[in-house]
């Protein structure tokens, strides 16, 4: 069990490394040379940081996306207002999983895209 925690502390702190955007995994590697899955492991979160690039939405994502919420909160206060019970979308139940749906959609879209974009610029 003490190796276990030993491990995860050292891949955390490697991790804070990596989002400082120092390298230092050989570093760890070579303080703990008797340990033959460390190495392993680091150079696995090394790819990892390098395959999950932090991707922004586009300004026109986070408008709609602010429109479209808004929208989902109106009709719901009008809805309160009416004298529903405010649990759902008594004419359309289907409305709001529907755009929950189609924003996690565009979302991978996008995200989708960076990555196809960051593959372009390193080939």
């Amino acid at each position: 069990m003490a190796r276990k925690r030993l491990i995860t502390e050292i891949l955390a702190a490697h991790a804070d490394q990596l989002l400082k955007h120092r390298a230092g995994g050989k570093d760890y590697a070579r303080l703990f040379p008797d340990d033959a899955d460390l190495p392993p492991l680091l150079s696995l979160a090394d790819h990892v940081r390098d395959a999950l690039q932090p991707v922004a939405p586009s300004p026109s994502f986070t408008d709609q996306l602010q429109r479209d919420l808004m929208a989902a909160a109106h009709l719901k206060r009008t809805q309160r207002a009416e004298g529903g019970d405010g649990v759902g979308f008594a004419p359309f139940p289907f409305l709001l999983p529907a755009l929950i749906g189609a924003l996690l959609a565009l979302a991978g879209l996008l995200f989708l895209r960076r990555r196809q974009q960051i593959s372009h610029e390193a080939a």
